[in-house]
């Protein structure tokens, strides 16, 4: 029940954060002009892909959390396999996206790949403590940026 209880509330406080990160006015009840966070200028397009990206972190997140909260190392070692993978970037995107932006989730990967790689008798509590410390990558990149919807020619507006 205890461990039902934190898979639940990890997942609505990661859900949260990710609408929080996808924009200002819409999601946050805060201006884009008062938000001051770094905006990323992003197409339509490249924004549902950036979100899409962060679902797959949100679900491998949840998967992390209930086998830990199983005793399962296996299966929490094959999320972070999963999560540490790179998607392929659409064209052109990269360049959108800050250096800082793009290190971060070079730095989560990595995390994320350490974990993957933990040997078989690593205790599970360490496998989490290794997942939650990798969490805060993702705090630093949400408290850090916010996706900002342009034109194909870079101008504000969809």
């Amino acid at each position: 029940m205890r461990a039902a209880f934190f898979v639940m509330a990890g997942s609505a406080i990661l859900t949260a954060g990710m609408a929080i990160a996808t924009s200002g006015h819409a999601q946050t009840g805060v201006p884009d002009d008062a938000d001051p966070r770094t905006p990323i200028r992003l197409t339509t397009e490249e924004q549902r892909h950036i979100v899409e990206t962060m679902r797959i972190f949100l679900s491998g997140s949840q998967a992390i959390m209930e086998a830990g909260s199983e005793g399962d190392l296996d299966r929490l070692r094959e999320a972070a396999a999963e999560m540490a993978t790179p998607r392929p970037m659409m064209p052109g995107m990269g360049a959108r996206l800050p250096d800082s932006f793009r290190g971060m989730g070079q730095v989560l990967r990595e995390d994320l790949a350490a974990i993957a790689a933990l040997p078989e008798r690593t205790p599970v509590a360490e496998a989490q403590a290794a997942a939650a410390s990798a969490m805060y990558t993702c705090i630093a990149c949400h408290d850090s940026y916010r996706v900002e919807v342009v034109s194909s020619r870079g101008e504000p507006g969809g």
